[in-house]
């Protein structure tokens, strides 16, 4: 199976509670600013899909930012060199599931590559705002009690992976996550690729996810 890990958009349940009047899409299906009512846009989730979107958004309207978490910000190019381009030459994407280095990845906070919405926040183009918990008829209500009146939200809130339609005995544990060991499963025949930390740090990126492949296709020719 090569589905990846991003299977359904998730969007939080109180987002249910706005109006019609507002505006509201996953980043999965936002295309760019031109979908957009007039007016304030939230965007919701401050990963890198949130990011980059709220840079965008914020050339011509005001932008708030829902963030969960402290946000952390490396550049996305050193030297003429994407940041990936070192993480692959140094070995760091290799990282094995289970290696010390591994470990220490995935201890790490989430990175926002590139250094364009850290400066936009520095000078108030983007407005900063805590976790989003709660709908009051137009207004989205924070961790922190402030409040935001907006025309849009973009809910850059991530995936859910659902894995229900695997229906074989032994292929998935008692939280329905896939049983493997670098993509291969205890079930005869069955194999995965694309899942997170399948067997490195690269697994579930599309510039290095053909590295599991050649090995599982190497299995699978000598199974």
């Amino acid at each position: 199976m090569s589905t990846g890990p991003f299977h359904t958009p998730f969007i939080p349940g109180f987002a249910s509670g706005l109006p019609d009047e507002i505006y509201q899409t996953h980043s999965s299906t936002y295309r760019n600013p031109g979908e957009l009512r007039d007016g304030p846009v939230l965007v919701v989730g401050a990963g890198n899909s949130g990011a980059q979107i709220a840079v965008e958004l914020s050339r011509e309207r005001l932008v708030y930012l829902s963030a969960g978490s402290e946000l952390h910000f490396k550049p996305l190019y050193a030297l003429s060199k994407s940041i990936f381009w070192y993480l692959d030459l140094f070995g760091i994407i290799y990282a094995g599931t289970d290696s010390l280095a591994g470990s220490w990845l995935k201890k790490q906070p989430e990175i926002i590559y590139g250094l364009e919405l850290k400066s936009l926040l520095a000078v108030q183009k983007v407005l900063l705002k805590p976790r989003a918990v709660e709908a009051r008829k137009n207004r989205i209500v924070f961790e922190n009690g402030t409040d935001a009146e907006v025309s849009n939200i973009v809910w850059a809130t991530g995936y859910r992976s659902d894995y229900r339609w695997i229906q074989i005995d032994g292929a998935t544990d008692s939280q329905g996550k896939p049983i493997h060991r670098g993509g291969v499963s205890p079930v005869s025949g069955l194999y995965y690729l694309g899942l997170p930390w399948q067997s490195s740090r690269g697994s579930a990126l599309l510039g290095w996810v053909g590295r599991d492949a050649s090995k599982l296709a190497e299995k699978i020719r000598i199974y």
